[in-house]
């Protein structure tokens, strides 16, 4: 069988598989047949290049998506993170512009390439200023920055996300230092936070391919098997 008649045959495989009634079990057994086979013969048509570039392609895929690293804070004493519930609104949650505080992530020593820091609070009021700051201990001997305003709705919980650029980063490898600055206007607002995560992604080992892209190597393997058989048949 030519080049062409391959395509040929490839392309009325298609057409059925478009076409055919597969609702019985012959049917869906049919179904997957063609299928791969299908896969088969488009993979054997493939020049010997672009499989190459097909391995590369699905070896990223598998090896080059980093999971994210969460880093939670660390709890102690004087730490007001709150329980997700009706309790946060009382004391010693929900806090007020004379009760500022501090916290500091837990530290992180493997390697990474981006951080971003996400805050949960609950009741933060339209024109309310919650300011969050990191330290960056490299900056002028040590400098508290300003990473922005929380973000919310009135007794709604809500989460803000904050990128840390690489300025903090040997921070985050001694236990980045962080504080809340509550009602920065004076006005009166109360917040409650219930989590401090810094989610770092990178350079590590904890690499998973997507869903999608496992169903596509997993179709590609079934279609070589299936070829394989049909030439042993």
């Amino acid at each position: 069988m030519g080049y062409f008649d391959d395509i040929n045959v490839t392309i009325r495989k298609i057409c059925k598989l478009s076409h055919g009634n597969f609702s019985t079990e012959r049917g869906k057994f049919e179904r997957s047949s063609i299928q791969a086979s299908a896969a088969a013969y488009l993979f054997s048509l493939m020049t010997i290049s672009s499989k190459v570039l097909l391995g590369v392609l699905f070896g990223g895929v598998f090896f080059g998506v980093a999971q994210a690293t969460p880093v939670n804070y660390v709890p102690t004493a004087t730490t007001y993170f709150g329980p997700v519930s009706s309790q946060i609104t009382n004391a010693p949650y929900a806090r007020f512009s004379n009760q500022d505080w501090n916290w500091s992530q837990a530290a992180y020593s493997g390697a990474f390439t981006s951080a971003a820091l996400t805050i949960g609070a609950n009741d933060v009021d339209p024109g309310e200023f919650d300011n969050i700051y990191a330290y960056d201990s490299n900056s002028a001997g040590g400098t508290w920055v300003l990473l922005g305003m929380l973000t919310g709705g009135d007794k709604l919980f809500s989460d803000t996300s904050f990128t840390l650029t690489s300025n903090f980063f040997d921070d985050i490898a001694t236990g980045l230092k962080l504080r809340i600055d509550i009602d920065a206007s004076n006005s009166g607002w109360g917040v409650a936070l219930t989590n401090s995560v810094i989610n770092l992604t990178g350079s590590n080992s904890n690499s998973v391919p997507e869903p999608g892209s496992l169903a596509l190597v997993g179709l590609g393997f079934a279609g070589l098997l299936a070829n394989r058989r049909l030439k042993l048949v």
